[in-house]
């Protein structure tokens, strides 16, 4: 998933462009979890926050769960 956080930018945006028309807390609530974690997996493709093999990430069972929720 690390060649594909660009996903995560694009699902971002989808949802700022429905709390602009909508104006709804829980798509506000999304447009910035789904930002946040766009910025998190950037710093990850850049290896700024993993130094070794990032290809495994166990961190994701935590916080994919969330983003569905």
């Amino acid at each position: 998933m690390i060649g594909l956080s660009w996903l995560t930018s694009a699902a971002a945006v989808l949802f700022a462009a429905a709390w602009w028309r909508y104006r709804r807390p829980a798509i506000g609530a999304a447009t910035v979890l789904f930002g946040l974690h766009a910025g998190y997996e950037y710093l990850i493709a850049i290896r700024y926050l993993c130094s070794g093999d990032c290809n495994i990430r166990v961190d994701l069972l935590l916080i994919w769960p969330l983003l569905l929720i």
